[in-house]
């Protein structure tokens, strides 16, 4: 696909709700970061801070950018060194906003379940239930916190050989064309899900 057809099939021009982390998303995003899908474009006036040099990550000094969206808490530390191509950088990772002007070496989501106080008077189930709701709450909030960290950046000339295909790469274009060139011998059940 070209990056023209690219940039089409990623900006499907949903709305803002309909960018949901539940949502459906066209089939290109599973090669694609999608960190930022919940975060409204453009952000909301006072709803992102962005402190320089406020964060080292992999020794490299990052700016960090913070943005509040209802209950979720977005950080992205992205460094000013590291000289990366702005469009290429927005194929790479989905509805990049604005306000990251660095490369975004490290990004954290995290999320805030709110748990209600014990009831003290409350008979005995009662607290129990509650109790296990503030469980619930607590793995679900450790579910919902999503971080990605950027380790090592290198930079060298691909070799020739990285863009040629093995003599054996055999090309399908549906699945159904997949399972007549590649079935099972006789006796093997092989799943290809």
């Amino acid at each position: 696909m070209t990056i023209r057809e690219y940039r089409v099939e990623t900006s499907t021009g949903a709305s803002d709700a309909g960018l949901s982390i539940l949502a459906a998303k066209p089939a290109v995003w599973k090669h694609v970061g999608t960190f930022f899908v919940d975060v409204p474009q453009p952000i909301p006036t006072g709803a992102a801070v962005n402190l320089p040099e406020a964060r080292t990550v992999g020794g490299l000094p990052c700016d960090l950018l913070t943005i509040h969206v209802n209950d979720t808490l977005f950080e992205v530390g992205h460094c000013q060194q590291i000289k990366a191509d702005r469009p290429l950088l927005e194929l790479v990772e989905l509805r990049l906003p604005a306000e990251v002007t660095g490369f975004p070496c490290l990004m954290r989501r995290l999320q805030l379940i709110p748990v209600q106080p014990p009831a003290q008077t409350g008979s005995k189930a009662r607290q129990l239930l509650q109790k296990g709701a503030d469980w619930a709450a607590r793995v679900a909030e450790k579910a919902l916190k999503r971080e990605i960290e950027l380790l090592q950046v290198t930079e060298n000339i691909p070799a020739d050989s990285a863009f040629t295909l093995d003599e054996r790469f055999v090309e399908v274009l549906t699945l159904d064309e997949l399972h007549r060139q590649f079935a099972p011998t006789q006796g093997h059940h092989d799943d290809w899900d």
